[in-house]
């Protein structure tokens, strides 16, 4: 039984190898009372030493990161499809029997398409940094960079945009020093959270490479 309709394809099923060259022809004139609702086939080998075969190309695994999705969530973005290659080996025989297949040639029928999962960068924010956190989105921290933003900023001035050191004069939420510095982010420097933190995006790309870097250094000694 098979719900093919290629004749090729049958055989397969019925556990019959098709080597190229390979002829299958139906046989008519059957008395359908002897052979009921059935089909014959005859095969005819012609000495065939290839055989193509249509196989699967596996699809990758691709992961890429997510700062709207919580940190653990994933969330399937594509799914993945497999692709087809016909191959084409040479055949080995040995006595009439089959003993081993070589490979000669391949081509590609379809691409695989990767399956791609999102994975959640998100960290959640304490309540008592909710505040602090609506200034750096709006300076343009992103989600990703949020929860070690806010690290480095609490310990550095609390998110206090009046915080002033008292022994150097460095100023403000990124305690820039002179706190002046931040008027290139704004005229508003001394009194605006968001254009302190905008300075301080800046200052932190341009010197460390990034948020988490800085935090790095900052642990190992202090920003100035």
């Amino acid at each position: 039984m098979s719900a093919n309709l290629d004749p090729k394809e049958i055989a397969r099923d019925a556990g019959i190898t098709i080597y190229d060259g390979d002829e299958l022809n139906l046989i008519s004139g059957q008395n359908i009372l002897e052979s009921g609702i059935a089909t014959t086939y005859q095969l005819t080998r012609n000495g065939g030493r290839t055989i193509t075969i249509e196989e699967d190309i596996p699809y990758a695994e691709k992961t890429i990161s997510d700062a709207s999705l919580a940190t653990g969530q994933t969330n399937l973005r594509q799914v993945g499809e497999l692709g087809r290659k016909n191959s084409v080996y040479r055949v080995n025989f040995v006595n009439g029997k089959e003993v081993s297949r070589e490979l000669i040639s391949s081509e590609t029928v379809k691409n695989p398409v990767d399956r791609v999962t999102a994975v959640g960068m998100k960290k959640s924010v304490p309540p008592e940094w909710e505040a602090c956190a609506s200034y750096a989105r709006a300076a343009g921290v992103s989600e990703a960079d949020l929860h070690v933003a806010l690290t480095l900023i609490y310990r550095e001035s609390g998110c206090r945009f009046d915080a002033t050191n008292a022994g150097s004069g460095a100023y403000g939420i990124p305690q820039a020093l002179p706190g002046s510095k931040m008027a290139s982010a704004g005229a508003d420097w001394q009194t605006n959270p968001v254009t302190q933190i905008r300075w301080m995006i800046g200052y932190v790309t341009g010197r460390y490479g990034g948020w988490s870097q800085a935090w790095s250094f900052w642990q190992s000694r202090h920003w100035y």
